[in-house]
């Protein structure tokens, strides 16, 4: 119960808020938390920033863009961010209706390039006491998913090998587990 689009700070809030509830309603004092994608990047931020690393016992990430995208780099040095402030108007408004409370597009994305990602890792430290484990994806190949097949050919030239959306060397982080190939 987070917002898909929302900037990572905000995500992590939220992520933050609905732990406490979970482990009250459960009278538990810890979770092995699953995230997927951005989800990966939000949590991380929870733990580092937020005190909630004494309730978290494990976390595996999914295809989590740990170190950003190259290609949102070339977007943003190509088209500026003029474009994308305007695009995230559009954006933001879809997934308001799509149920996101403060959807941020731009920040989103922004944060998400490869060299954002580099500084936010330098700030944002794993708490040594939490195993991470991560997993990348990666299609078959471009028509192996016909919603992914422009993201999966875009994101390819940049950034290499990928699920549609996040690249392989992207998603590598603390305990790097392996592949996970879709048919």
């Amino acid at each position: 119960n987070h917002d898909a689009w929302a900037n990572p700070e905000a995500a992590a809030i939220q992520i933050a808020e609905n732990l406490k509830k979970v482990l009250d309603e459960n009278k538990i004092e810890k979770v092995n938390v699953i995230a997927h994608s951005k989800g990966g990047i939000d949590i991380r931020y929870a733990i580092s920033k937020l005190g909630i690393k004494d309730n978290i016992a494990s976390v595996t990430m999914i295809s989590s863009p740990n170190h950003g995208s190259k290609t949102l780099d070339g977007f943003y040095k190509f088209f500026g961010e003029k474009l994308f402030k305007f695009i995230a108007v559009f954006v933001n408004f879809w997934f308001k209706i799509l149920g996101d409370k403060e959807p941020d597009f731009f920040k989103a994305t922004y944060l998400l390039r490869a060299s954002s990602m580099e500084k936010f890792n330098l700030e944002i430290k794993d708490e040594p006491s939490i195993p991470v484990q991560t997993f990348a994806g990666k299609m078959k190949g471009m028509f192996s998913d016909i919603i992914m097949s422009f993201t999966y050919f875009v994101l390819h030239f940049r950034d290499g090998d990928n699920d549609g959306m996040v690249g392989i060397e992207s998603a590598k982080w603390g305990n790097f587990r392996g592949l996970l190939e879709g048919n």
